[in-house]
Order: C-alpha cells, then structure tokens, then sequence
C-alpha cells in the first residue's frame, strides 16, 4: 500500500514538470498608472424615475505616468453610461456607472471594463467649478499585440473637474470635465 501511495505521488510531481503552465505560472505583478482624462462628448442625458440616465459619454485620455512599462504613453477611450440621483442643489447624491475602454498603444490594445460608484456637484459655474468622482473595480477582457495573453483586473478612481483642456502653448481649446485617473491592479 505504501509503495502504490508512493508511486501515485511521484506520478503527480513528474506529471506536474510535463504541464509547462502549472510548473511556470507567473505570479501578478502590481502596477499603478495615472492618465490624463477628459469628456469629450458628454453623450445622452434623460430623466430615468429620480434620477438621471447617461448613455455613451465619450471619455479620453492618455497615460502620462506607468510603472508597467507596456501602459506608458498609451491612449485610452471610455464609453460610459451612469445612473445617478443629483439633488436640487446639483450634487450628486447616489450614482453608480458601467463602461468599456479600449487602450492602445501602437499596434497593441487593451479592451475591458469597468463599474464604478459616482458622487460629486454638478452646479454650473459662477456658483462653483463643478466636479465628479468616481472609484471602482476594472478587468481586462482581452488583448492583443504587446497585450495578448495578459490578465489583468484592479481598482480605477477618477476626479474629474469642469475647466479649460488646454493645447501645447497653454490656450483654451476646450471647456470640459477633465482631471486625472488612476489605475492600480496586477497583470500577469
């Protein structure tokens, strides 16, 4: 009995170095990412029962810092669609949001999505700047080029403030909500 039980152990251990994939799986890796994003079309906007119902808002942006070296550089694109309850004041009070993105980089992309808890005040300059914030998780769906084969799943949080986006001289080109947003998760 002790010599089938032996033999039945050393099978799986010399079974497990024939499996490439299970003796060489690769640990994640974590990275963080900030990019620079701004609407840049605000999309469909109706009443939904108390709130409000946004459809294929258009965000962009581009990674301006990365520590996996793959999402340096890289731009992104969100088509998002919310649900929020904002009160007479413009704030918001409850809201929640869903998206896909595409990031490309090169001849490589990153396709995913991502689901997020939004808050924040809308109110419309002079009263005050106007501001939205929201934090959740994303996962990557799939990838190609430099991306193909890589997992990849993390939290994103954004704040996005209502202002100028500006060109390469420092001059208005756009008014918009635009701020930053990072990204932290693993790839493997």
């Amino acid at each position: 009995m002790r010599k089938l039980v032996f033999l039945a152990l050393a099978s799986m251990f010399l079974l497990s170095f024939s499996m490439p994939g299970v003796a060489t799986a690769k640990a994640p890796t974590p990275f963080t990412a900030t990019i620079f994003v701004w609407v840049q079309d605000p999309g469909n906007m109706a009443p939904a029962g108390v709130g409000w119902r946004t459809t294929n808002e258009v965000v962009l942006g581009q990674v301006v810092a990365s520590d996996w070296d793959k999402l340096q550089g890289a731009a992104i694109q969100v088509s998002h669609s919310s649900n929020t309850l904002i009160g007479p004041d413009g704030r918001i009070l409850l809201g929640h949001a869903r998206a896909s993105f595409t990031v490309v980089r090169g001849a490589s992309t990153i396709v995913g999505n991502y689901r997020s808890a939004i808050s924040g005040d809308l109110a419309v300059p002079p009263e005050t700047a106007g501001w939205f914030s929201d934090e959740g998780g994303w996962d990557l769906l799939k990838g190609a080029g430099d991306y193909q084969g890589v997992e990849s799943h993390g939290k994103w949080q954004a704040r996005l403030e209502l202002g100028p986006i500006l060109d390469g001289n420092g001059n208005p080109i756009a008014f918009t909500y635009r701020g930053f947003a990072t990204l932290s998760g693993t790839y493997h």
